[in-house]
């Protein structure tokens, strides 16, 4: 073959290199973006629950579709199941009233 061709092949190699790594590159920072984001859901859903708020409940009549459970937990009321849990908002309004 001649230089020039041998030249372009070894180009191409690299190039054909270079794409593989920033693929690489690209899918460990969609993974920990997707790490991170799960990271935010979690501290939110303990945030909740630390506020009396029946987060396995909702996520259960979610995961369910279950949207005659899901409207009277995230109102406030209690589900039909009796999980006994209020809503965040009655947890705050209670301990303002109590002091």
């Amino acid at each position: 073959m001649s230089e020039r061709i041998e030249s372009l092949n070894r180009a191409v190699e690299r190039d054909e290199q270079k794409i593989q790594k920033l693929q690489e590159t690209i899918k460990a920072r969609k993974e920990k973006i997707r790490e991170l984001e799960n990271a935010e859901i979690l501290s939110s859903l303990n945030s909740l629950s630390a506020q009396g708020v029946p987060v396995k409940e909702i996520i259960a009549a979610i995961g369910s579709k279950d949207a005659d459970t899901l409207m009277e937990l995230v109102a406030g009321n209690e589900p039909p199941s009796g999980s006994g849990t209020g809503s965040a908002f009655q947890t705050i309004k209670e301990d303002m009233e109590n002091g």
